[in-house]
């Protein structure tokens, strides 16, 4: 059909942390933009895309491998918001902006941890 668009299936088998962490990675680079030291918003989108590389790599089994890869993606999440809180102490970066950033954050952790504890059940049942 003329006119269609074809919308790439996603990489990874959980859509909605997915999602989650694509989103991060946009708001993370809006932020950046308005920064204007280069080297500070180039090292924000350097961590943004660290977690958004973790979470789409391709599809795993239950294993201590993807505990490990969960446990990544959690540490990615904890510098993001280290690196945020800091540049908002700088002031490169509104109350605002930090603080939706901040839940937005908070709200995708707490998936990959829901994610983490469930992968830790179904490994240590094996």
């Amino acid at each position: 059909m003329v006119g269609e668009i074809k919308v790439p299936q996603k990489p990874v088998p959980n859509m909605i942390v997915w999602e989650a962490g694509y989103n991060l990675c946009l708001d993370a680079f809006r932020i950046a933009d308005s920064i204007k030291t280069q080297k500070v918003a180039d090292e924000l989108r350097s961590v943004a895309l660290g977690l958004l590389y973790e979470v789409s790599k391709g599809k795993v089994k239950m294993s201590k491998a993807y505990i490990r890869r969960l446990r990544i993606i959690q540490g990615h999440g904890a510098k993001l918001s280290t690196l945020l809180m800091f540049l908002h102490d700088l002031g490169y970066i509104s109350t605002d902006k930090y603080l939706s950033f901040n839940q937005k954050l908070k709200a995708f952790t707490d998936k990959i941890l829901k994610l983490l504890k469930y992968a830790e059940r179904k490994v240590v049942k094996k």
